[in-house]
């Protein structure tokens, strides 16, 4: 089975991947040079197999990665298989040695549980029964699965009992599945689907579920694959990636609430009480203390606090851009083309917040019937088509331009003479190229946005029905009114599409559309069932230690993005705290060679005390919210010198793609309240957002290494391929010994980072405060340094930046602030950095450039060299107001006196070259 899982991962990557590439071309950074382009990738297969020597023998992953990157569809490099796959299989098993305790797990012996004795290598048909088996022996256990899958029915919960106990799998098809098997099923014709000529495409069956299912089915496995819970827009989250799937119209969303009260959007959203502890020891910028909001509307979280909810935190953006709360419900009926629906309840939404951060998920609770309106609505001061024609006097398929009017009431008229014509909006004089542009809307779509001299009508209509939410909304940290693009599914309506099925809990029956158009479905399909299926549980005063688990295939825990949620702290995160492997009070736990795929949650969780924990050389696919996810926790407020957090977890040699199915804020490795993190030699690609991500600066002494990350923030932006945030202090004594806010610094170098799709914010996006990072000797294409928002004391240097873009062009940013004080500056030296004619060499956005004082303390810029046409003259340097100079100018005002500026850039040969110095060279590289 493990054989035809791995086959099944390679040929879906292979077929698969060109689709998505091509459906996010849109988005992606533009092709700056084909050459180039062709060289760094191929770069990028090399460096993989660098830092990962033994996939070069690896058939499955090496295709994968030659066609993640393009390499044949671009640069006409075609794939050579190295090895054959079964031999690859039998190198990479961990040896097993016999000990005096080996229980071995057979799931399909048929001898009576219990029954089995102990004896030096027993032989039982469960893990539970082993595991007591185990806890009898003295010393060390051994509990070694044989190939098959291994149902995990409840939860394998290890305690300080079990120190020692090695977890393994005979050979490479050993499956542990959350899921509960349905057997023998009886199916049933539904519904033949013919097309429009009257042709069958397929049918859909139906069985009758007789099994007890707690929590019904949300999920469901056909033959070792994830089926599609019936939606519309039609999409498979395993091959279809944003925009496909969404309803991408305008639409309208309800006003959110807190206890049914409607939400003033310029106040907080309930009654929360803000705490704060005062910092002053060292300077944190605009997030100087800590800070932190309970109740209100962060009632909808587990604990009910969080800084969003604050009403001293984050104060420039907080109201009305991003405190706690999210749309009521979703005007959403007309853009249904099978509704209405037989019943809607339990039916969910899933949708963007803005800005595309993360997912939300909402579960419809009940519709309200849309009212008639017989009269023309109009809109003073109102815009209905914004963002929807691009250029003056252009038109779409939804919005015709209807011509140029001196009045509003002429573009009305003009609409109620035109057919089709839904609604008008007409800009007035003072709006430039735009002024006196009448539009004309071909359908129903009411949704506009405040604007000065603009008016907008909206024809007799009746209102769309009103999907009002029960539960939902507490999957991401901050809020905003109303979301984005959706999708609703779980409706029998919108079964209408090979692979899709639905459970109707109230009948207890399960309907399917298989792809084979002439077979009715496997009589046996896997539900997920259980969130956690191992945990590893102790305390701080008691911990577990020196588990391993290895050599295991782990699938089918259940969809739990509709449960409980806590924000971990200062960053944009709301989490869970589970995963199908959850440690909590350990020491010395590793975690090997294991394949995680089709999870329906995180694959790896640590919680609150770990110590040591290795992961490494695992692989993690196709999953439905992160990888690896740590989350620790401090006690009054932000004190975390008790040490109750992840510490010195080493993340290595692991390979991870494909994750995000559900929830889009997902990363392959995350941690918030953590520290002294080593990530080393990971590959990670196709991804929705960042492959890594830092979710505040707590303690630091992070070390990131040898990494290869790419294709990263596929369906997201306004984030990079690494993001950190650090807006709120935290007490440790990491970096000195000493309690201190202050966190020792992380180490990230030798990296190689490709900031492609819409990684914006660059290969190291350092968000809000982000601070004490030091950046060397790390290849980044297409990104350069970031900070934002108080960000401070981060170092760039010793790195190679080629056409580097963080937001605009330019090499070193420091936007959308002020400059930090003398001592908290932000660093760029000793870079090389390549650019087009006339792009940023330095953005300081906030920085008056002819205020010496200002430049000095906050910036240490110099020794660096500049390929640009143009030489010194080609570069700019922007500062506050719209201060644009060249590099030249900057440099005979006293400024970065000793960096260089060449005009030019040298070849992609010469790029690579460097790259491939830096990268394995021995310069700082501990």
């Amino acid at each position: 089975q493990m054989a035809k899982l791995a086959m099944c991962i390679w040929e879906g990557s292979i077929l698969i991947l060109p689709l998505l590439l091509s459906l996010t071309q849109a988005v992606s950074e533009p092709v700056r040079n084909h050459t180039f382009e062709c060289a760094w990738r191929e770069a990028a297969l090399e460096y993989a197999t660098h830092i990962q020597p033994f996939i070069a023998r690896d058939t499955r992953k090496m295709a994968m990665l030659h066609d993640a990157l393009q390499l044949a569809s671009l640069c006409n490099k075609s794939f050579s298989s190295p090895m054959d796959f079964a031999i690859l299989e039998e190198e990479r098993r961990a040896p097993i040695m016999e000990t005096s305790c080996d229980v071995i797990v057979d799931a399909s012996s048929s001898l009576p549980p219990r029954q089995h004795g102990l004896h030096r290598r027993s032989t039982v048909s469960s893990l539970h029964e082993a595991l007591e088996v185990t806890r009898q022996c003295k010393g060390n256990g051994q509990i070694i699965l044989k190939d098959g899958t291994h149902h995990v029915l409840d939860t394998l919960v290890l305690g300080p009992q079990d120190n020692g106990l090695r977890i393994t799998g005979e050979g490479s098809e050993a499956i542990v599945s959350g899921g509960i098997a349905l057997k023998n099923l009886e199916w049933k014709e539904y519904k033949k689907i013919t097309n429009d000529n009257q042709e069958s495409k397929g049918t859909i069956y139906v069985a009758k579920i007789q099994q007890k299912l707690p929590f019904g089915i949300k999920a469901l496995h056909v033959g070792s694959k994830r089926a599609t819970r019936a939606r519309y827009p039609n999409a498979n989250p395993e091959i279809d990636i944003f925009p496909m799937g969404y309803v991408m119209n305008d639409t309208a969303w309800g006003t959110p609430e807190h206890h049914g009260k409607v939400c003033d959007p310029n106040t907080f959203c309930g009654n929360s009480t803000t705490k704060n502890i005062a910092v002053t020891d060292s300077w944190h910028g605009m997030y100087q203390n800590y800070t932190m909001g309970f109740g209100g509307a962060c009632e909808r979280y587990d604990p009910p606090q969080s800084p969003w909810c604050s009403k001293d935190f984050y104060t420039l953006r907080q109201v009305p851009e991003m405190h706690t709360r999210s749309p009521s419900s979703l005007f959403g009926s007309k853009l249904l083309p099978n509704y209405p629906y037989k019943n809607i309840k339990g039916a969910e939404i899933r949708t963007w917040r803005i800005g595309h951060w993360f997912s939300w998920m909402f579960e419809i609770d009940h519709t309200v019937k849309g009212r008639k309106v017989d009269h023309w609505t109009i809109a003073e001061k109102s815009n209905n088509i914004a963002g929807a024609v691009d250029n003056p006097g252009d038109s779409t398929d939804s919005i015709k331009f209807l011509g140029n009017m001196n009045t509003s009431d002429e573009c009305w008229a003009k609409c109620n003479e035109t057919t089709p014509c839904m609604g008008w909006t007409w800009h007035g004089a003072t709006l430039g190229d735009w002024a006196f542009g009448c539009y004309g809307r071909v359908y129903d779509e009411w949704n506009p946005s405040p604007q000065d001299d603009m008016v907008s009508g909206r024809a007799p209509h009746v209102n769309p029905d009103e999907f009002r939410f029960g539960a939902g909304g507490h999957q991401g940290g901050e809020g905003a009114d109303t979301a984005q693009e959706w999708y609703i599914e779980n409706v029998l309506e919108e079964l209408d599409a090979p692979n899709e099925f639905f459970f109707d809990e109230a009948t207890s029956q399960l309907y399917f559309y298989p792809n084979d158009t002439e077979s009715p479905p496997p009589t046996e399909v896997v539900v997920p069932q259980l969130a956690n299926i191992f945990e590893i549980r102790g305390t701080m005063d008691h911990p577990v230690r020196n588990i391993s688990i290895d050599n295991l295939v782990f699938t089918a825990n259940r969809p739990t993005y509709m449960e409980s949620h806590g924000v971990p702290s200062g960053g944009d995160w709301a989490l869970q705290r589970l995963g199908a492997v959850l440690l909590e009070g350990t020491e010395d736990i590793s975690i090997s060679n294991n394949t995680f795929v089709r999870l329906e949650t995180h694959a790896v969780f640590l919680s609150g005390y770990n110590r040591r924990t290795s992961i490494m050389k695992n692989e993690f696919a196709w999953l439905g919210m992160s990888g690896v996810a740590l989350w620790g926790r401090v006690k009054n407020g932000n004190d975390g010198t008790g040490g109750e957090q992840p510490r010195f977890t080493t993340f290595e040699s692991n390979f991870c793609y494909q994750i995000g199915m559900y929830q889009k804020q997902s990363s392959c490795f995350f941690q918030a309240v953590s520290a002294q993190t080593r990530l080393a030699k990971n590959i990670a690609f196709d991804l929705p957002r960042a492959a890594i991500n830092f979710n505040d600066g707590f303690g630091g002494g992070c070390e990131m290494v040898d990494n290869l990350l790419f294709n990263t923030c596929r369906e997201s932006s306004d984030h990079g391929a690494f993001n950190s945030w650090d807006r709120l202090p935290y007490i440790t004594s990491i970096r000195n010994g000493k309690p201190s806010t202050v966190p020792a610094e992380n180490d990230m170098h030798h990296n190689f980072i490709v900031a492609n799709y819409a990684a914006d914010g660059g290969c190291f996006d350092h968000d809000d405060g982000s601070a004490y990072y030091d950046m060397h000797h790390n290849f980044c294409v297409y990104g350069g340094h970031k900070s934002d928002f108080d960000g401070h004391s981060k170092i760039s240097r010793n790195s190679l930046h080629v056409f580097p873009f963080v937001y605009l062009p330019v090499c070193f940013s420091v936007s959308t602030q002020g400059p930090p004080p003398k001592g908290y500056a932000e660093t760029y030296v000793n870079n090389t950095c390549i650019l087009h004619a006339n792009e940023a060499y330095i953005n300081i956005d906030g920085t008056d450039l002819t205020d010496f004082t200002q430049v000095d303390d906050g910036f240490v810029v110099g020794h660096n060299t500049i390929y640009v046409p143009g030489g010194a003259d080609g570069a700019m340097v922007k500062g506050a107001n719209d201060q644009v100079v060249t590099a030249k100018k900057f440099k005979s005002l006293g400024h970065d006196e000793t960096s260089k500026f060449i005009d030019g850039n040298p070849t992609a040969d010469m790029i690579l070259s460097w790259a491939k110095d830096m990268l394995l060279g021995e310069e700082e590289h501990h």
